[in-house]
């Protein structure tokens, strides 16, 4: 783990504008109304309109994250370089619509890693407006409960468009960021700079 670590930050210093003048921060937080909810909610309808008498509906009963991790890099420009990981799952439940009977249960497993970077529109020490934009890759692995022979994983291109995030504090702070793709609409959570 500090093998990884180490190797990001040296990716993140090697990208700034001056290496030399960069420093390195982390962001953890939640979000909330990311794609994977999009997706779970476009699934969900989809069956109802497209398969209105079928006997098997969907629903999901219960979710976590996505949470996420942000190593960062930045100088004294308005430009930041990120590496994002996140981590979100959910459990959804497949019934007959005639009985309220479980066809199948599914755990899905959501691991996120996207790089991207940041620009600042409004930046003072404690303050900063900035436009996120971020792209890489999130892999699905579902677990069908008591049918393993069922499991697959699945890979999805990740992305972000965070129109307008704000970062309030000096060295430890708060970020909050509105925006579409696998952070979510709304997020936000802590920041240092170390």
């Amino acid at each position: 783990m500090k093998n990884l670590i180490s190797y990001f930050v040296l990716i993140l210093l090697l990208t700034t504008n001056n290496p030399v003048r960069a420093q390195v921060g982390l962001n953890a937080g939640f979000g909330t109304g990311s794609v994977i909810d999009f997706f779970e909610f476009t699934e969900s309808v989809g069956s109802l309109i497209f398969f209105p008498f079928t006997q098997i509906s969907n629903k999901t009963i219960d979710k976590v994250g996505p949470f996420y991790v942000e190593l960062f890099t930045y100088d004294d420009e308005r430009l930041k370089f990120v590496l994002h990981y996140s981590y979100s799952s959910n459990t959804r439940l497949y019934y007959r619509n005639s009985d309220d009977s479980e066809v199948r249960r599914e755990k899905n497993v959501y691991h996120t890693a996207m790089a991207g970077s940041q620009y600042a529109y409004v930046k003072s020490e404690n303050f900063e407006v900035y436009l996120g934009i971020y792209t890489g890759i999130s892999l699905r692995e579902n677990t069908a409960v008591g049918k393993p022979d069922e499991d697959f994983t699945k890979q999805y291109f990740a992305y972000q468009i965070s129109p307008v995030g704000f970062r309030f504090g000096r060295g430890f702070g708060f970020t909050f960021e509105l925006g579409f793709g696998f952070k979510g609409i709304v997020s936000g959570g802590v920041s240092l700079r170390l």
